[in-house]
């Protein structure tokens, strides 16, 4: 179906070919935060109120960082080298969230643990993942894919439409499976077990659209486990119907839909304090 081709009478702001709407640009962080909460993203991604930061945000991005920095070494970069890539990152990440929130007892942190030590305890499991990512891959059988201008495919930005609707992201790794061939990974520090394979089909899409290349399968690298998730067949989404997701969001976030969905995300959510069902907070905004 072509960007706005629905029958009917549209809804208000829907988008059209014919029409001079500026398009946005989507992603899936925004499409699964706006199907988790809508409530949500409207404070997060429109009101945009203070989101305190979370130790859990450094340890993504610091394990990231030093997986990154070990695979586009051509994996020569020894295991000393790689955690000095992640305390480097963690220290500039966790620089930029103390000029954000000097009190770390303001910070974000599960169950009964205060911050300072989730804090501890999350540097120290960042370190181990790293450490244990070189273990695994040296072992696996595994190789980075080369991309078509030579270069490894870590960290791959996209930029691709989906029924005219510009979606963008970055693909972890595209990796070459001993037995599955091509396959596209994404790297989770947490220790929730991702409840679908949309992101990976998503990226599925985009690899075919960049390069022409067809992905069966697709996984998750769980930090908390040093291993991956079982292989995920990704021919059982219709691609079609993923691409008709992105512009139902698309069409219902710019006629301001935002529905609130309480349940047990919202005890990790950064903005509860501005939430209308948990906090008076949420009378001071206009």
């Amino acid at each position: 179906m072509p960007y706005g081709g629905t029958t009917g009478s549209p809804m208000r702001g829907t988008p059209s070919t014919g029409g001079s709407i500026r398009l946005r640009n989507r992603s899936y962080s925004q499409y699964s935060q706006y199907g988790r909460c809508g409530h949500e993203y409207e404070l997060e991604r429109v009101k945009r109120v203070p989101v305190p930061p979370a130790a859990w945000f450094m340890q993504g991005t610091a394990v990231h960082a030093a997986i990154e920095a070990f695979e586009k070494s051509g994996r020569t970069m020894s295991k000393v080298e790689a955690v000095d890539a992640y305390v480097d990152a963690w220290s500039h990440e966790q620089e930029a969230m103390f000029r954000k929130e000097p009190d770390l007892e303001k910070w974000r942190c599960l169950g009964r643990k205060r911050p300072p030590k989730d804090l501890e305890d999350r540097y120290r499991e960042g370190h181990r993942q790293v450490v244990g990512y070189i273990d695994y891959v040296k072992d696996s059988g595994e190789t980075i894919w080369t991309l078509p201008d030579g270069q490894p495919a870590i960290e791959v930005r996209f930029e691709i439409k989906l029924n005219g609707v510009p979606v963008i992201g970055f693909i972890d790794q595209i990796i070459e499976h001993p037995d599955l061939g091509l396959m596209v990974r994404d790297i989770k520090t947490g220790t929730k077990l991702p409840g679908n394979h949309i992101q990976l089909v998503l990226y599925k899409l985009a690899i075919k659209q960049l390069y022409g290349v067809d992905i069966a399968y697709g996984d998750y690298w769980m930090g908390k486990n040093l291993a991956p998730t079982d292989p995920q067949w990704l021919d059982n989404v219709d691609p079609a119907w993923l691409a008709e997701q992105f512009r139902q969001m698309d069409i219902a976030e710019r006629n301001k839909v935002y529905l609130a969905n309480p349940g047990d995300h919202c005890r990790i959510c950064g903005v509860k304090k501005w939430c209308k069902i948990f906090s008076s907070e949420s009378q001071n905004l206009t």
